[in-house]
């Protein structure tokens, strides 16, 4: 029984060391992405202004989810996930907006 608990204790111990080892690599991409928010945020301010009317509204919820990343940018895995999240489903806006 204490070798059962002893290599669950180890396991979940190896999970947690990759799981931070994980959330400083999104860390670091992270910060590379964010230093990059100004030009992303014009890019997409561009869109907005040349886009046509029909795409405009999804293309203004694609300069939400860059604005929340560039306001916050995931620090971890969880974070990462929901920002995907939010990404996917601003593609997906953008592409309902275009069929029409």
């Amino acid at each position: 029984m204490k070798r059962t608990v002893l290599a669950l204790g180890a396991l979940g111990a190896l999970a947690l060391a990759g799981c931070q080892t994980l959330d400083s690599r999104i860390a670091e991409i992270s910060d590379r992405l964010s230093a990059r928010c100004a030009d992303l945020q014009t890019a997409a301010l561009a869109v907005d202004l040349f886009a046509p009317e029909k795409v405009r509204a999804a293309a203004r919820q694609g300069q939400v989810v860059l604005s929340q990343f560039c306001a916050k940018p995931p620090r971890t895995a969880a974070d990462l996930a929901i920002a995907i999240g939010e990404t996917i489903k601003a593609l997906q806006a953008i592409e309902a907006a275009k069929r029409g």
